[in-house]
């Protein structure tokens, strides 16, 4: 398989593999023919890095899914969970280029707050779709999503204009579309996010420190990272999947969503996990269902059929929904 970077990232490349240096290209056995870790789609912060994961099926340009981290914007990173491997392994399979994207978390010392994260994963997309000869995308299949933290950054990216949430970046001719967005147990609503959670959770869960304002101050702040605010009757299918008994980030918003988006007419699934917490954990020592393979499996499945080219092929064992 072959690829091409662009001739600084290559030259980087080349000097930091002889260094010794963390940035690496690596083959790795299973599903990927390579991987290549830490490249820089921005130079504001050593954080702007993402990683590349080439199936070892299909040939460039790939369908491509961009994967964004959760921890609250204020831990986490771009390496892969058990749960999130699962994903990458299962679209690797179908021929799909898999990317994990690395953002500067909240650090009021440093004035980075929710909007600093949102403008990163903007950038990405920017990046990426700028550079999709390059880097072996296929810009016409695009896909975002993420799990909590990160499953409000792929709707705000399926959402938002690309000119929206600027950051370094400049803007991609012929824009940045998405094909399609899943995002587990996301907060949809950040203009609400404190009302709900004392009404549906019963536990007040502020978030003025890691926006760096409050909502009485400043209501656009809220609004401008809120999915709910942007979503459109032009936006791309979304699937939401979410617990029942979710205490950190309550069902209702991705109900919530779901409503506006069948009130605007845009393709919209909610799965509700029974017996699951935040990050699907169990409640009550009960199994969840689905269990995580088939929402991984859910997952994959929603991307390969909203492939706009015959470039994947759909799951044998795909899981109705």
């Amino acid at each position: 398989m072959y690829f091409r970077l662009l001739p600084a990232t290559a030259a980087l490349l080349a000097l930091m593999f002889t260094a010794g240096a963390a940035f690496a290209q690596s083959a790795t056995p299973g599903p990927y023919a390579k991987v290549v870790k830490d490249v820089a789609y921005k130079a504001t912060s050593p954080a702007n890095v993402l990683d590349l994961y080439y199936p070892q099926s299909g040939e460039a340009p790939y369908p491509t899914h961009i994967y964004l981290h959760g921890g609250g914007w204020t831990g986490g990173g771009k390496n892969l969970g058990p749960n999130q491997k699962l994903v990458f392994e299962q679209l690797a399979q179908q021929g799909f280029l898999g990317i994990a994207v690395e953002y500067q978390l909240v650090d009021a010392a440093k004035d980075r707050y929710m909007r600093t994260c949102a403008v990163d994963c903007m950038d990405a997309l920017r990046y990426i779709f700028a550079h999709a000869d390059e880097l072996g995308v296929d810009p016409e299949n695009v896909f975002v999503w993420g799990g909590s933290a990160g499953g409000q950054l792929a709707l705000l990216c399926a959402t938002a204009p690309i000119s929206a949430l600027q950051g370094d970046n400049p803007n991609p001719e012929g824009g940045a579309p998405i094909r399609a967005v899943v995002a587990w147990y996301p907060p949809t609503d950040m203009l609400e996010y404190e009302p709900i959670s004392v009404e549906f959770n019963k536990n007040l869960r502020d978030l003025s420190k890691r926006i760096g304002r409050t909502v009485e101050d400043d209501p656009v702040a809220f609004i401008e990272i809120s999915p709910l605010a942007h979503l459109t009757r032009k936006d791309p299918p979304a699937l939401l999947i979410h617990g029942d008994a979710d205490s950190v980030v309550h069902l209702e918003h991705s109900r919530r969503f779901k409503d506006k988006a069948d009130t605007l007419g845009v393709p919209c699934e909610l799965v509700v996990v029974e017996n699951a917490n935040h990050v699907f954990r169990p409640v009550g020592g009960k199994q969840i269902s689905p269990d995580l393979n088939t929402i991984s499996e859910l997952t994959a499945d929603f991307f390969v059929d909203h492939v706009a080219s015959p470039a994947a092929e759909k799951p044998l064992d795909a899981v109705a929904h």
